[in-house]
């Protein structure tokens, strides 16, 4: 399976850069094959916010559930202070822009937008990966959750499922796959 998307990805991409020199062509214009097929790239205007108010203020309209925001790809969750090689790894494309703003500073502007004296990060997704963080108003409820995590990680059960919703599903007459070699 991981062939075919990979491979229906690359066959997309090379009509796309096909398209692209061949407009340039007709146009007049001197073209070399590459990869990059646009002027600007996509990822440059990943982190649209300025500041931590702005995306504080969008943060607080994707509330997915009660206190549960849903967080967007590259933003940190806590300031990594440390001067580890670990806290100063990238990720694998060195084109992607690195966004300095993390949900830890948007707490405060969170309360004003959520009208609540105290909040604090219980669970969230890592930097490069959007999805949901999970908030708590209270100090019990908090000490509560941690306490049951920590509980059944130590029993080794599962404590994060996660399920995926979908529109729609595959009807009857979609191609099996079939395996390779």
């Amino acid at each position: 399976m991981k062939s075919r998307l990979l491979f229906g990805f690359y066959q997309n991409f090379l009509h796309q850069q096909n398209r692209v020199v061949n407009l340039n062509i007709q146009k007049g214009f001197k073209t070399e094959m590459s990869f990059k097929t646009k002027s600007v790239h996509c990822y440059k205007k990943l982190f649209p916010w300025k500041d931590s108010s702005e995306l504080a203020e969008h943060l607080a309209s994707t509330i997915a559930y009660n206190k549960a925001l849903n967080k967007p790809f590259g933003i940190q969750i806590h300031l990594d202070e440390t001067d580890t090689p670990r806290g100063k790894q990238r990720f694998v494309i060195p084109t992607l822009p690195n966004c300095d703003l993390t949900i830890e500073e948007t707490l405060d502007d969170l309360k004003e937008h959520l009208n609540v004296p105290n909040l604090t990060i219980l669970k969230s997704t890592e930097k490069y990966s959007s999805g949901i963080v999970l908030l708590s108003t209270n100090e019990n409820t908090t000490a509560s959750v941690k306490k049951s995590f920590n509980r059944a990680k130590f029993n080794k059960i599962p404590n994060l499922i996660h399920w995926a919703l979908t529109l729609g599903c595959p009807g009857a007459n979609y191609k099996k796959e079939k395996k390779l070699g």
